[in-house]
C-alpha cells in the first residue's frame, strides 16, 4: 500500500534491523504552540518497509559569483565549499560578456572565478541567457516573434562563443531562464519560439562537444500551466537532455511528488534549477530566517524522496540590504555572514547527499519515519508533513541516539529506553548516533560596504 510521504518506496516486506529497537510509540498532535509531553499510552509496532534507493549528489547552489561579484570570489567560494556542495550554477548573460552581437568577448573576470571553482572540485552548470541583439540597448529587450529567426541566429553565435571558450571545463548548459515569462518575448511568450531557440542552441553545443548536456529552461513559479508549456516546447521540436522546472511555492510539501511524477513522463533526468524562499530579520515580507531554514531542509528531503537529480538553491548570497522580498533569498547576508539557512543547508547535505534510503514507516497521520544509511552507518529522518505540531515518544532499546533539529541542535536523546520527538509543522528532524557530527559553521561577515549585487 502506498503511503503519503513514502513516494518511490514499493512495499516489499523488508523489515529493518532497527525495528527491534523501536518497540512502541505514543503520540500527541496539536496546533499552534508545542504541547506538553504525553505519557506512553498507545503501543504500535514500528516496521520499516520499502525497496532501498540511492539519493545521488543532488545538492546545488546558485552562486552567480562570476557575473555579480567576481572580486569577492575567494571568500565567497570558501563559504560555498564549507557547505560540502559539489555543484554551482553560474550565469552567462550576453550583455555582460560583450556589447554588440559582433563585438569582442570579455571573459577575463569570469575565467578567474570559473577556473577557481573547477580547481576546487566544483561542477558548474552554465546558464546562457537573454537577448543578444540589444534592441533599445538592453539585453532583456523582448524577443520579437516577427524577427525570431534573426534573433535565434544571434543567440546561437553567442552560445557558440561561450561554450567553445569553456570547452572541457563546463559540461552542463541551461538555455535561457524562465522562458515562459512575458518580459522576454514580444508580443507574448510562445513555446514554439523557445523550442526553435532551444533546438538551435542544442545543435550548436553538441557540435562543440558531444559530452555536453543541455538543459531545457523550466517554467517559472508564476506559470499557472507549466506542464502545458513544457509539452508544447517538446511538440515543437525542442531538443535537450535534462528537463527542469523552478517550482517556487509558498511551502515545500507533498505537491512536489506530483510535479516530479509528471515531469518524469518525458523520461529525462529532472532538475530544479532554482528553488528558494526569502528570510531576513527586519524584512517584513520575507519571513523569519528560521522559517527559511526549515523550508530549505524540507525541500531537499522531499526532493530526494521524489527522485529529483539535482536541486539548486536560489541563491547563495543576498542580493542587497533593502527590506524587500527579492533581496533576501541567500544562505549568507550581503556581507557574506552566514544566516540560519546556511547551517540548515550544511546539516541537510551532510546527512542526505549520497545516502541510501532503506525503509519507511508512517507512524501517524502526519508523521513519517525514514531509515537511511550513509557510509554503512544508520540514521533516521522524521518528517512532519502536517499543519500542526507532532509529538511522539519512541521506546528505543538499541544504540544511543539523539534527535537534531534543522540547525543540527540536539532536541532530545534516547534515555531510559525512550526517545522523545517534537516536530513543528512541515519540518524534518535527524536522528543519529553520537558518531554523526554535522558541520555547524557560521562564517562571519566581511568588512565591506552595503550595496546591491546585481
Amino acid at each position: 500500500m502506498n503511503r503519503p510521504g513514502a513516494t518511490g518506496l514499493a512495499p516489499t516486506g523488508l523489515v529493518s534491523r532497527a525495528a527491534a529497537a523501536l518497540l512502541a510509540i505514543s503520540l500527541l498532535a496539536a496546533g499552534g504552540s508545542r504541547p506538553a509531553l504525553a505519557s506512553v499510552a498507545h503501543r504500535l509496532p514500528v516496521q520499516f518497509t520499502g525497496k532501498p534507493r540511492h539519493f545521488g549528489d543532488y545538492y546545488g547552489l546558485g552562486t552567480y559569483i562570476a557575473q555579480r561579484y567576481p572580486k569577492l570570489a575567494k571568500p565567497a567560494l570558501s563559504r560555498v565549499r564549507s557547505t560540502g556542495v559539489n555543484w554551482v550554477r553560474e550565469e552567462f548573460t550576453a550583455s555582460d560578456l560583450h556589447h554588440h552581437p559582433h563585438g569582442p568577448y570579455h571573459f577575463k573576470a569570469y575565467d578567474r572565478v570559473i577556473h577557481r571553482e573547477i580547481r576546487g572540485g566544483l561542477h558548474v552548470l552554465g546558464l546562457l541567457d537573454y537577448n543578444n541583439t540589444w534592441l533599445a540597448g538592453h539585453d532583456h529587450t523582448w524577443m520579437g516573434h516577427h524577427d525570431m529567426a534573426n534573433l535565434i541566429n544571434n543567440f546561437v553565435k553567442y552560445v557558440k562563443a561561450v561554450v567553445s571558450h569553456y570547452r572541457g571545463k563546463i559540461f552542463f548548459w541551461q538555455v535561457w531562464n524562465e522562458p515562459d515569462l512575458r518580459q522576454f518575448w514580444e508580443p507574448h511568450p510562445e513555446a514554439s519560439d523557445y523550442a526553435h531557440l532551444l533546438a538551435a542552441a542544442n545543435k550548436a553545443i553538441k557540435h562543440i562537444d558531444r559530452r555536453d548536456r543541455v538543459l531545457m529552461a523550466g517554467p517559472s513559479g508564476r506559470d499557472a500551466h507549466p506542464f502545458r508549456y513544457i509539452r508544447r516546447v517538446i511538440l515543437n521540436g525542442g531538443k535537450f537532455d535534462i528537463i527542469t522546472i523552478q517550482p517556487y511555492a509558498t511551502l515545500p510539501d507533498a505537491q512536489l511528488f506530483s510535479t516530479v511524477s509528471r515531469l518524469k513522463r518525458w523520461h529525462k533526468p529532472v532538475w530544479f534549477t532554482e528553488m528558494g524562499w526569502a528570510g531576513q530579520v527586519g524584512c517584513g515580507p520575507c519571513g523569519r530566517s528560521g522559517f527559511q531554514a526549515r523550508r530549505l531542509a524540507t525541500l531537499y528531503f522531499i526532493s530526494g524522496l521524489a527522485g529529483v537529480d539535482r536541486v539548486f538553491w536560489y541563491d547563495f548570497r543576498d542580493d542587497g540590504v533593502r527590506p524587500i522580498f527579492p533581496d533576501h533569498f541567500g544562505l549568507v547576508e550581503w556581507n557574506m555572514a552566514a544566516k540560519q539557512a546556511y547551517v540548515a543547508y550544511e546539516v541537510s547535505l551532510y546527512f542526505l547527499n549520497q545516502s541510501n534510503l532503506m525503509g519507511v514507516d508512517r507512524l501517524t497521520s502526519q508523521l513519517t519515519l525514514y531509515e537511511f544509511q550513509r557510509h554503512h552507518r544508520t540514521f533516521y529522518v522524521a518528517w512532519n508533513d502536517g499543519p500542526a505540531w507532532s509529538v511522539v515518544n519512541l521506546v528505543w532499546k538499541l544504540h544511543a541516539v539523539r534527535a537534531l533539529d534543522t540547525f543540527g541542535q540536539q532536541t532530545s536523546v534516547s534515555g531510559k529506553g525512550i526517545l522523545h520527538l517534537g516536530l513543528p509543522p512541515d519540518a524534518v528532524q535527524y536522528i543519529a548516533g553520537p558518531h554523526f557530527a554535522p558541520p555547524l559553521s557560521m562564517p562571519p561577515g566581511l568588512p565591506i560596504p552595503p550595496g546591491h549585487t546585481k
